[in-house]
């Protein structure tokens, strides 16, 4: 049930009318008494409000919220709940269109543009791993582009599904759990795995993509088709033809850097600003020396752990093949004893009563 213009949240707000409804929550425009603001009201779906869980896991974007820097993030003012008890987040109100509509206004982004908004995308990122912060649910949709003053800035936006590490903190996703957008989702979670920083890092990789081709990097008629891609599909390469040779083939370096299929192979937040800088720059050398690198060393890593795990199966297959007989024969070693020394016995009892004789 939506709220009509005009009605008063816990005496604070007045709401003015509708910006767009989720699968949680409803946002708000509204009107803050006293400091004559405008900001966005996120009201929880009456539908969820029974649901310790959902009622949790709300509570806890507030508490990621809080943690965060406003740089690129949308900014947190106040938690409260209505007089009907339903619970609220009062956030800035952002100016400016989703990724998505801007991507779909203009078919593909200028590589020049989607570079640089890949990089206020990464910062943003990096504040918020450097808090703990996990977004879990980064794509086009929950990114706010304003170029109303004729550069650039962003906002990251939902938090709804985000973790961060505290202690004591309960966990709200259950195990075997898949969390974010499938276009978007890093292998590791469409297997229902825990997410990581790097697990932003590959949803970037796929907006890049994205703002670059016009369309994500994997698409099929149905989730589980996408997620299967996401994980065994070959990674998707940028037309050379689209292109300056140099710029796609440097491009379509650090998308495969950044799709990687393990977390391992991937950069991190602040690799991938560092990255993005020196293509923004048009340092193409240095940027496709540092992507090189990185690469090969994420390689010589998975191949050490590769190495480690042959030797470990290894070792276990030679103890499960020598364990039972090495059983077998400590077992008749053991019962050998036995005998030899019940022998032993029987004979000197022989040879007493004899000589009691």
């Amino acid at each position: 049930m939506l709220l009509p213009a005009g009605t008063i949240i816990d005496h604070r707000f007045k709401i003015l009318d509708i910006i767009g409804e989720g699968g949680m929550a409803t946002v708000y425009r509204a009107e803050q008494f006293g400091i004559d603001r405008t900001v966005a009201i996120k009201i929880m779906h009456l539908s969820l409000e029974a649901d310790p869980e959902q009622r949790a896991r709300f509570l806890r974007e507030a508490q990621v919220l809080s943690r965060l820097p406003p740089e690129g993030i949308v900014q947190f003012l106040h938690y409260g709940v209505t007089d009907q008890g339903h619970p609220y987040l009062c956030m800035e109100l952002c100016s400016g269109q989703t990724l998505k509509s801007l991507i779909k206004a203009n078919g593909k982004l200028p590589w020049q543009r989607s570079v640089h908004l890949a990089k206020l995308i990464a910062l943003a990122l990096l504040y918020a791993h450097h808090q703990g912060v996990i977004h879990r649910d980064l794509s086009a949709l929950n990114i706010l582009v304003n170029d109303s003053n004729g550069a650039d800035t962003i906002k990251i936006i939902d938090f709804g599904l985000a973790s961060f590490k505290q202690p004591g903190a309960a966990t709200l996703t259950s195990a075997g759990a898949l969390i974010g957008s499938v276009h978007y989702m890093s292998p590791e979670q469409g297997k229902g795995e825990r997410a990581c920083p790097q697990s932003d890092v590959y949803a970037l990789g796929c907006i890049l993509f994205e703002m670059l081709s016009g369309h994500p990097p994997f698409e099929a008629d149905t989730s589980i088709a996408v997620i299967f891609k996401h994980a065994k599909e070959p990674r998707p390469q940028l037309p050379s033809s689209a292109l300056a040779p140099n710029t796609a083939d440097l491009l379509n370096q650090l998308l495969k850097w950044c799709l990687d299929v393990t977390p391992q192979g991937r950069p991190s937040a602040e690799e991938l600003v560092e990255t993005l800088k020196l293509i923004e720059q048009e340092h193409f050398n240095d940027a496709q020396k540092l992507i090189a690198g990185k690469i090969t060393i994420a390689a010589e890593t998975k191949e050490d752990k590769t190495k480690r795990h042959k030797i470990l199966y290894a070792t276990l297959a030679v103890c499960a093949i020598t364990l039972p007989s090495l059983t077998c024969f400590i077992i008749w070693k053991a019962s050998r004893h036995n005998v030899e020394a019940n022998s032993a016995k029987s004979n000197q009892e022989t040879f007493s009563d004899s000589q009691i004789r």
